[in-house]
């Protein structure tokens, strides 16, 4: 059994415009997952993925499926996955290794977002749950929609109240008896340099030539078999309010 070191929820900053070189990101990302360490790069709204990784300074790439979702860097052996966070009508849902350029649309009911990612054979996260903007509220009244869920976050680093990550903690114990094909993720949900993989879960593969051969199965699989105590859970708050403030800058046109 090989472990490898996952932060599956990152933004790498607020908006979509990378303010650091290509190989910033990628040495920083490396320095904390290792060797075979993988990163989601989420998009919000945006297409940052796709831009990331088309970016023409840095490390060679290369994509290694046929959707173009999960992005190699030989020279530091490291993964790019994307992954597309979507508001729901209920609270926010997460889906990586989704085909390039897919664009799940926001603001529809869960049910209804949920079969799209079916549609789609994305990998679905709940992200931060029990936030103000998550969907843990839903999932304690329908248990059954947990069928349709790879994995809850359990520790996200930008959570600005703690009690969010307790909550969140409290009901995958609970659920864990009868949904074991969920999993337990801790992330960074960062939104700046400093954060990017400062959380993480430990993710297990059968064997190294699963790297060589990455697919979006094979993530799939190591992510619904991850639990609580494999991570490393780092909270960042002063990242959190950071991004907050930033946001209503630029909602205010003040940024």
């Amino acid at each position: 059994m090989k472990t490898i070191r996952a932060d599956l929820h990152s933004h790498f900053e607020t908006q979509s415009q990378f303010s650091r070189p290509f190989n910033a990101y990628v040495d920083l990302i490396s320095a904390r997952l290792g060797e075979n360490g993988i990163v989601a790069l989420v998009n919000f709204g945006d297409d940052r993925f796709e831009k990331f990784c088309a970016r023409r300074d840095g490390y060679d790439r290369e994509f290694v499926d046929s959707d173009r979702s999960i992005c190699y860097l030989p020279q530091k052996k490291i993964f790019i996955i994307r992954g597309q966070e979507v508001p729901t009508s209920d609270g926010h849902l997460l889906f990586l290794c989704g085909k390039h350029g897919l664009d799940i649309k926001p603001h529809k009911p869960l049910e209804y977002t949920l079969l799209e990612a079916m549609d789609s054979n994305s990998i679905t996260i709940a992200p931060h749950p029990f936030s103000y903007k998550g969907i843990g509220a839903k999932l304690m009244n329908h248990l059954l929609l947990l069928d349709n869920i790879d994995a809850l976050e359990i520790h996200n680093g930008e959570s600005v109240l703690p009690n969010w990550n307790k909550k969140a903690i409290e009901f995958y114990a609970k659920i864990h008896e009868f949904y074991k094909n969920v999993g337990a993720l801790s992330v960074s949900d960062a939104h700046s340099l400093s954060g990017i993989a400062t959380s993480f879960s430990e993710l297990s593969f059968p064997n190294e030539d699963m790297f060589k051969n990455m697919t979006k199965e094979n993530i799939a699989t190591a992510i619904r078999s991850s639990l609580p105590g494999n991570s490393q859970k780092t909270s960042k708050y002063y990242n959190a309010v950071k991004h907050i403030a930033k946001l209503l800058g630029i909602k205010s046109g003040i940024l």
